[in-house]
């Protein structure tokens, strides 16, 4: 189970139960740290590791960017309004990047991004498949192949620029290991994705998510494989 402790303020605290039971239908552990000003928040991210950081729209999000810069803390940021629940909007940035969403969502997806240096991906140079289907062999460039599916002792091959898919006669047990290193990720047992080939990422209301593909394929990502996702967000950081 994925854990993250949440530095929020103490003014949204009675929120922390319903929080806690929504993150944990998630596959999510959670602990909160409630905070008053900035000088709490300050001690508060020099004394310990924190994985997400709430602040109201009262506070200008430069001026809290620039308290985590100077503490030398680099953390998703979740900038809410001043009517706060579960399901209200909220601004998650991390990195550069913002993405709006409901606080629920937010909170989820920023655990989510939260990558340890040993579970980084490290890229190799281009690889090829070679695959015979139906009286051809097919040279396939790695970084050409948007995801791998299962087709019981088959795989099928689907491409980022073909609108037909490639039978191969293969496990998806051997493509993982073998298309791994090369930016590939499990999200469901029938299904192994490109991660450069991901445009889009799609929230249910169960708090699973809809991958789409540069190919406009649609693909679910299970909760078994939900850790994975973790890589899947980090892959254009």
């Amino acid at each position: 189970m994925k854990s993250m402790t949440i530095l929020m303020p103490s003014s949204i605290s009675e929120l922390g139960a319903e929080m806690s039971t929504r993150l944990k239908s998630s596959d999510i552990s959670s602990r909160f740290v409630y905070y008053n000003d900035v000088v709490d928040i300050i001690e508060t991210i020099r004394g310990g590791e924190i994985s997400c950081f709430l602040f109201d729209s009262g506070i200008e999000a430069s001026d809290m960017l620039l308290v985590l810069t100077e503490q030398g803390v680099e953390i998703p940021t979740i900038k809410f309004g001043v009517n706060t629940s579960l399901k209200s909007q909220s601004e998650l940035t991390f990195k550069g990047q913002t993405k709006q969403d409901s606080l629920i969502a937010n909170l989820t997806y920023a655990a989510l991004m939260q990558v340890s240096s040993e579970s980084e991906n490290h890229y190799l140079p281009a690889k090829r498949l070679i695959v015979k289907d139906s009286g051809h062999i097919h040279v396939i460039k790695v970084e050409e192949l948007a995801w791998v599916g299962g087709a019981g002792n088959y795989v099928e091959l689907h491409m980022l620029n073909r609108q037909r898919s490639i039978l191969h006669r293969d496990t998806m047990s051997a493509m993982e290991k073998n298309l791994k290193t090369y930016g590939f990720s499990r999200i469901h047992k029938s299904s192994l994705v490109n991660l450069n080939a991901i445009t889009e990422l799609k929230t249910r209301d169960n708090g699973d998510y809809d991958v789409i593909l540069e190919n406009g394929d649609l693909l679910h990502l299970s909760r078994r494989y939900r850790q994975n996702l973790a890589a899947l967000l980090q892959v254009n950081s």
